[in-house]
């Protein structure tokens, strides 16, 4: 299937910092007050990451960006991994000079940070000259890719059961539960058709549901993320199942995020993605909520709500939306919250 969503515009104003990656895998922080310039034109067709969660990141059609760096730097800020930083601390205007323009195609992406420290990646070919004394790092797409269109794409598997290897329940609080797929009794998940921006790009829930049987064997070995240790045996299925619906057996869920590692057949690249769940509540009722927190100077609970969940015989019913269960004790939750 393909995912589209509307490219963004970069602009010099809304960059914090950003960081330069080479080849070898080396990058250095470059502050906006180093930044001259920037005026990149971006590919029609994204690319997978290779970040943790291979999120989908934009390629440089064109373009340049223009730094001038500082021998001092203002505030703590300068995150760096290099093969060779004693140099860089020695001299960093002159090191960053001689790593760019000696190696002037060295440069393989470029992370751009704003001021709540969302990242978005951006991949390219690059070439880098000296200019005014200033470095001019040019960027060219990876093979023939167009600049036609106002949206991005990319073709991506559709989320089925077949493939997933195992996944992670992540909640709002951080809590996180691994199941694995042999656990994964049904699952039918609708994703948007259109891709959201946390920084990069992610694809999202739409509506469906999770039919999960968890074996007790697994929680001797099972990774959590739980404030309080996993217990084994059917304490600890027992526990996962107060995680996810709470003691009555029934309620709505905190489950914000799907981390999903997959099982391809061949070895030569781990495929990891991050699904996002979104509120089920309105923006209209989010807004609603935060003038009530302002209000009252406390913390509205629940605090995220993405949908719904119960025991069902010997196993758990996640359902992602509203619209996907006509339940009786579903519906009084979310007229209640």
């Amino acid at each position: 299937m393909e995912y589209k969503v509307k490219k963004r515009d970069i602009h010099k104003k809304d960059i914090k910092y950003l960081e330069i990656y080479f080849k070898n895998g080396d990058f250095l922080t470059i502050k906006n007050n180093e930044i001259i310039d920037i005026s990149l034109t971006l590919a029609d067709e994204l690319v997978v990451g290779t970040m943790y969660w291979n999120e989908f990141c934009p390629v440089i059609h064109s373009g340049y960006l223009k730094i001038k760096p500082l021998k001092k730097r203002q505030g703590s800020l300068d995150e760096r991994f290099l093969f060779d930083d004693q140099k860089y601390q020695k001299d960093r205007v002159q090191y960053i000079f001689d790593r760019l323009i000696q190696r002037k195609d060295s440069v393989v992406s470029i992370q751009l940070f704003n001021e709540y420290n969302h990242c978005t990646a951006l991949y390219g070919i690059s070439n880098s000259m000296v200019k005014e004394d200033n470095i001019m790092i040019t960027f060219s797409s990876i093979g023939t890719q167009s600049n036609q269109e106002k949206y991005h794409t990319i073709a991506l598997p559709e989320l089925q059961q077949s493939i997933i290897g195992r996944l992670e329940l992540d909640f709002e609080n951080c809590d996180g539960i691994y199941i694995s797929h042999k656990e994964i009794v049904e699952m039918n998940i609708s994703l948007k058709p259109e891709l959201e921006w946390y920084g990069n790009y992610y694809r999202v829930v739409q509506k469906g549901y999770l039919k999960i049987k968890l074996d007790k064997n697994e929680n001797s070995d099972r990774e959590t993320r739980l404030w309080k240790a996993l217990r084994h045996g059917k304490k600890g299925n027992k526990q996962i199942e107060r995680r996810i619906y709470g003691k009555k057996g029934y309620g709505l869920h905190d489950i914000c995020n799907l981390y999903i590692e997959y099982r391809p057949a061949g070895v030569e690249f781990y495929r990891k993605e991050c699904i996002v769940v979104n509120d089920i509540r309105t923006s209209q009722e989010l807004k609603t909520i935060q003038h009530w927190e302002a209000n009252k100077q406390e913390e509205y609970q629940p605090c995220f709500v993405g949908g719904y969940a119960k025991k069902d015989g010997d196993m758990i019913l996640i359902v992602f939306g509203k619209e996907n269960l006509n339940d009786e004790d579903y519906q009084k939750l979310l007229k209640k919250f």
